[in-house]
């Protein structure tokens, strides 16, 4: 159906007409002003832009419930051992404990802090420290570790003979950690056994024979 001549046309409306929000474009429509970056026309549809609305849009926090479900919720979040801080999601300052550890866990009190003075450096060594409760580097003491020096064996074959049974040896033994082989055979420590050690003196029940070996292991005490 044809317009009537009589019908308003854009031209005819004037400027005061187009109040907040609304203009005259130069054919004389009236139309709608969008920022064209939060907002915009999209043919006859205002809408909102994509990726329009930033963070500095939005004014407190997001209700949980128009978050979807794959979203971590702030009520969610204890604030006690966990926490969102300057948008992360974050372990709270001493809000793990020893509640939080499984029993076979390592304990706080052993991870609590280790003493760095030593660390990587030869000559030191990983102690624990009743006082503090922790694990320090401490400078080795001669107690602290084994040398090889301390390491003894000693041969006796040459005195075999099918008579002597007791055989001295140089130095004092740790104790548990003489080993005694005679002819390649570890004997047996004990009464009634293969032989006693008495001191430093390897006292054997039945006297090794001639052409017999006889070689003792041993750790030394250290002086």
């Amino acid at each position: 159906m044809a317009e009537r001549n009589t019908a308003i046309r854009g031209v005819q409306i004037k400027d005061a007409v187009a109040a907040a929000g609304l203009s005259k474009d130069a054919s004389g429509n009236i139309q709608v002003n969008v920022d064209d970056s939060s907002i915009e026309v999209s043919g006859d549809n205002l809408q909102v832009k994509a990726s329009g609305i930033t963070n500095a849009m939005l004014a407190g926090s997001i209700a949980d419930d128009k978050l979807n479900e794959d979203y971590i919720q702030t009520s969610e979040v204890d604030g006690t051992s966990v926490e969102f801080s300057g948008g992360s999601l974050s372990v709270v300052a001493s809000g793990i404990t020893n509640n939080e550890l499984a029993d076979d866990a390592v304990q706080a009190s052993i991870i609590d802090t280790f003493n760095e003075v030593g660390a990587d450096v030869d000559g030191y060594v990983l102690t624990w420290d009743d006082t503090n409760s922790r694990m320090d580097w401490t400078e080795k003491t001669s107690g602290d570790y084994l040398n090889e020096s301390e390491l003894l064996k000693e041969n006796f074959s040459a005195t075999c003979d099918g008579v002597e049974d007791t055989f001295s040896l140089s130095e004092s033994p740790v104790d548990n950690s003489v080993q005694v082989y005679l002819n390649g055979i570890l004997l047996e420590e004990g009464s009634g056994k293969d032989y006693d050690l008495s001191g430093s003196d390897v006292v054997f029940n039945l006297a090794p024979e001639s052409n017999d070996i006889l070689i003792v292991y041993y750790v030394k005490e250290s002086v």
